[in-house]
């Protein structure tokens, strides 16, 4: 039994034997015990498919030329842009497993495990790749600086922030002003300052916006908040109870969004 578990078993049942005298409640309650296996390993496996359709999904499209040369302008090279759909990939699939696996009530209570958190938070790094994937920052010079992204409507990159000699040439289309704060805050004097490297959300806001999807704009910014209130991130003083099923859904369905719906394969 030890080797099955060991192979991936989510769980295993003892059938009775004829050979035993049982009674009727036992007979009852040793069906009712498969019942709820069964159930609890579909339950599972339900709720993270979302997670691992996209996995595939993502596979199936690298498998295409014309899709992976729309990713190469951005990067330093071919290997660091596999390695960031490999790391995605990666992340999915131990997402994935996260929500599959079984803990005993036993192991929740005692060592505070919160599977659906881990799950959540994985997938929510992969904001690292989407944003490393659409956004290039290139300091010129000090007073020289431009900036490239990915345009999602058309796939193609282009300068979205240029600054020369102090002085804006062009700025983001499309962008919320609180976004442009976040993204180019100014100096005391009001001059534009570099725009934000570490800013992915806004970015990713950004590029939302870019695709008219709102929906997914407010949904990505609940998020965002419940990413922040969770004990894995800001301590046990923020402790909630988790994401539910949905936000881990709609993290996917962005992510789905960014990477695999604007682009025909």
């Amino acid at each position: 039994m030890q080797q099955l578990q060991d192979e991936g078993i989510d769980g295993y049942w003892i059938k009775e034997s004829p050979d035993y005298n049982t009674t009727t409640a036992y007979s009852r309650n040793n069906a009712a015990a498969l019942l709820a296996s069964i159930q609890q390993v579909v339950k599972n496996r339900r709720r993270a498919a979302p997670i691992w359709k996209l996995k595939e999904d993502i596979e199936k499209a690298r498998a295409h030329a014309d899709y992976l040369t729309g990713w190469r302008m951005n990067l330093g090279g071919e290997a660091d842009r596999d390695a960031a759909f490999d790391a995605i990939i990666d992340k999915l699939k131990r997402a994935y497993w996260y929500l599959i696996s079984t803990q005993s009530a036993f192991d929740m209570g005692l060592y505070d495990i919160y599977p659906a958190n881990l799950s959540f938070l994985t997938i929510w790094s992969c904001i690292n790749e989407v944003h490393e994937l659409y956004f290039h920052d290139r300091k010129i010079t000090k007073s020289n600086l431009e900036y490239f992204a990915r345009m999602p409507f058309s796939g193609l990159y282009e300068t979205y922030w240029e600054i020369r000699s102090g002085r804006i040439i062009k700025e983001p289309s499309n962008m919320p002003d609180k976004l442009v704060e976040d993204l180019v805050p100014r100096d005391e004097k009001g001059k534009p300052k570099s725009p934000g490297i570490g800013k992915e959300t806004s970015r990713i806001i950004w590029l939302l916006h870019l695709l008219s999807r709102e929906d997914l704009v407010s949904r990505f910014i609940a998020i965002r908040r419940t990413r922040n209130t969770l004990e894995e991130i800001h301590g046990a003083q923020h402790l909630t109870e988790g994401p539910d099923d949905a936000f881990i859904i709609d993290l996917v369905n962005i992510w789905r969004t960014l990477l695999l719906q604007p682009y025909s394969l």
